[in-house]
């Protein structure tokens, strides 16, 4: 079994760093940003997760995350 959902009571998960960010195009307030991430490393005790990600505008590459700390609530 796997980490559980990345979700606090408002659907959320915390950031707790972030690096190796290369923005391809702006991203506005208004727009749907999606991201895909990938969980590279998990830490169960912790509930720490680290991944990499990249995020998309209607369907157009925006950024790439190199890798991202986090943590998940249960």
């Amino acid at each position: 079994m796997g980490p559980p959902r990345p979700r606090d009571q408002h659907g959320r998960c915390p950031f707790a760093g972030v690096d190796g960010v290369k923005w391809k195009r702006p991203v506005v307030p208004g727009v749907t940003l999606v991201m895909e991430v990938e969980i590279t490393n998990w830490k169960a005790k912790f509930g720490i997760a680290k991944a990499t990600g990249r995020a998309y505008v209607d369907g157009n590459l925006a950024v790439e995350v190199g890798q991202m700390t986090f943590a998940l609530a249960k």
